[in-house]
């Protein structure tokens, strides 16, 4: 007796399962082809990021931020990093700019501005800003907070920043790029 009502048991949610799925409406897929690059960029993105494969996908949250002018001598951005306050670091080339927004604002903080009393001396009109040649392609923040920057060209090293001090950490001359920052659980570079 217990099987043949566990088997009627059975059938009526087998029966039932069936008879409200057919009821229910499924998601359809669409399928969209592009064959060229023109295709392509035909359409819109939203909330979504296109790989250099060509692979599309959801993208992280973003914010616009205004840096005013401080892009336009930017090839440009190599490196991203973001500490525990919030600040946003970007390291460029090709003069080596580290840009730090924090708070809604925007400031080169590397290199450093050249003596205020010189500039004001010097006529610069119709000089143009010459291509120092550094890169910064790796930036990390230390076990205190503190930024470490990679500064690449003929005068490699690895910065700390900390407040308005910047010491050099690390330089030798026969290397003329750092392309990584790694610190282990120690805290160690």
């Amino acid at each position: 007796m217990k099987t043949a009502t566990a088997r009627k048991t059975l059938l009526f949610v087998l029966f039932c399962s069936f008879g409200i799925s057919a009821m229910c409406q499924g998601v359809t897929s669409k399928i969209s082809r592009q064959r060229t690059a023109g295709d392509f960029i035909k359409g819109e993105t939203e909330n979504t990021v296109v790989s250099s494969e060509g692979m599309i996908g959801l993208a992280k949250k973003t914010t616009e931020i205004d840096l005013g002018d401080l892009l336009d001598n930017v090839w440009i951005i190599n490196s991203i990093v973001t500490d525990d306050k919030g600040a946003v670091y970007l390291g460029t080339s090709p003069n080596g700019d580290i840009i730090k927004y924090s708070d809604g604002k925007a400031q080169k903080i590397y290199p450093l501005p050249k003596d205020c009393e010189e500039a004001a001396t010097s006529d610069t009109s119709e000089v143009e800003e010459p291509l120092t040649n550094e890169h910064i392609f790796a930036m990390a923040i230390d076990s205190d907070g503190r930024l470490l920057a990679a500064v690449s060209g003929s005068n490699c090293r690895l910065l700390r920043f900390n407040g308005s001090d910047i010491e050099t950490v690390f330089s030798a001359e026969d290397v003329a790029y750092i392309f990584a920052i790694v610190l282990d659980e120690a805290g160690n570079i």
